[in-house]
């Protein structure tokens, strides 16, 4: 017999909800970084140009504090800190809205991540050993990382929920998907776990990835909002 896929065209109304409000907040917040970083690259054209003239003025013997007068910064470090402050503001709402749609997240299942690495089997039930810089910190889990996708699949209304080896085989695409250290940029150690917030943003980005662009489960809008294909 033929294993069984998980059905994720099935899933409820509230959990396309949730999806359609990351994506919208996800894309969102990309097109406003993009505008950002094009906008600021303008702005360091700007300054780029009056640090220019100021070398040219200095080299010319032009003393530095008519140079400084003649070629100041203060009205383009303005417009910088104007668009610092509106994109902050801009991206606020979104920040919040996914922060919201993440929080439907099973925070456990974070955890359940952290133990499969820790013991090398999506399956492994006990103590999760988190390190705090020199401290550490201890959580006990009754269920592993297969059991928090099941129960969440459930949660959603995922048809074949109740199919063992098919939800084994999500669980571990989505294990692969989302595993891997990432760099750390202090302390001794050159790499390092995670955050929950990296983790549940990456789960949700990998749902997203096999649901919209693998499966095509759903389908993006223009608004960027998804619906069900």
């Amino acid at each position: 017999m033929a294993t069984k896929n998980i059905n994720l065209r099935t899933i409820n109304s509230e959990t396309l909800e949730m999806f359609s409000n990351f994506n919208v907040a996800f894309m969102t917040l990309r097109k406003l970084r993009e505008q950002y970083k094009a906008d600021s690259a303008i702005i360091e054209e700007e300054r780029a140009k009056i640090l220019e003239n100021r070398k040219n003025d200095l080299d010319a013997g032009i003393p530095l504090d008519t140079v400084l007068v003649k070629w100041s910064t203060v009205e383009v470090d303005k417009k910088q800190t104007a668009l610092d402050n509106k994109y902050e503001a801009d991206c606020a709402p979104h920040k919040e809205a996914k922060k919201q749609a993440m929080a439907l997240l099973d925070p456990n299942l974070y955890y359940g991540y952290l133990l499969a690495q820790q013991k090398g089997s999506l399956a492994s039930k006990g103590t999760v050993t988190l390190k705090k810089g020199k401290k550490s910190e201890e959580i006990d889990l009754d269920k592993s990382y297969v059991d928090m996708i099941k129960a969440f699949l459930v949660s959603i209304d995922a048809g074949h929920s109740d199919d063992v080896k098919a939800v084994s085989k999500l669980a571990n695409i989505l294990a692969v998907r989302t595993s891997g250290m990432i760099k750390a940029n202090k302390g001794t150690d050159y790499v390092k776990t995670k955050s929950a917030t990296q983790y549940n943003e990456l789960l949700l980005c990998n749902l997203l990835q096999y649901m919209v662009v693998d499966k095509a489960i759903l389908v993006q809008q223009d608004d960027y909002t998804l619906v069900l294909a």
